[in-house]
C-alpha cells in the first residue's frame, strides 16, 4: 500500500483489530499504530505521522530496550511522538508529544504545533 492510498484509507478500516501493516518509505506501520491514530481520544492525524517520518524532528531519543526485550527510539515531531523499534523499522505506536517532552527538548506550542524556543 502506497502513501497515498494510506491517506485515502478510512479511520474505521485503520481501527479494526487486524489491520495489515503499511509500508511508507522505509517505515512500516503497525496494526498498533494505525489504532492509534484511528482513536479519536488521541487527537492524531494522518497527516502528522508523514510529518514526522518525512520531516526533520524537534528530537530522537536513545534507544531504550523494554522488560520483553524489544527495542525503540522516539522521534519527537511537530505535533506527535512516534515510537520505531530500530531492528525493522516498524513504527509502533504514536501519541500527542507530552508536556514533559515540551520541557525536556525546548518546545513551545505555537498555532496547534510545538516549535524549538528561540533563545
Amino acid at each position: 500500500m502506497s502513501i497515498v492510498s494510506w491517506l485515502l484509507k478510512s479511520k474505521s478500516d485503520m481501527a479494526k483489530k487486524n489491520t495489515p501493516c503499511v509500508k511508507l518509505g522505509k517505515y512500516t506501520l503497525t496494526s498498533h499504530a494505525q489504532n492509534r491514530v484511528a482513536d479519536p481520544t488521541r487527537k492524531t492525524r494522518k497527516r502528522d505521522v508523514i510529518d514526522n517520518l518525512f520531516t526533520r524532528p524537534h528530537a530522537i531519543t536513545k534507544t531504550k530496550t523494554d522488560s520483553s526485550g524489544r527495542p525503540s527510539y522516539n522521534r519527537i515531531g511537530k505535533r506527535i511522538t512516534t515510537s520505531i523499534n530500530p531492528r525493522n523499522t516498524n513504527v509502533v505506536s504514536l501519541r500527542p508529544v507530552s508536556d514533559s517532552e515540551e520541557k525536556k527538548y525546548n518546545l513551545i506550542r505555537r498555532n496547534g504545533r510545538y516549535v524549538k524556543k528561540s533563545k
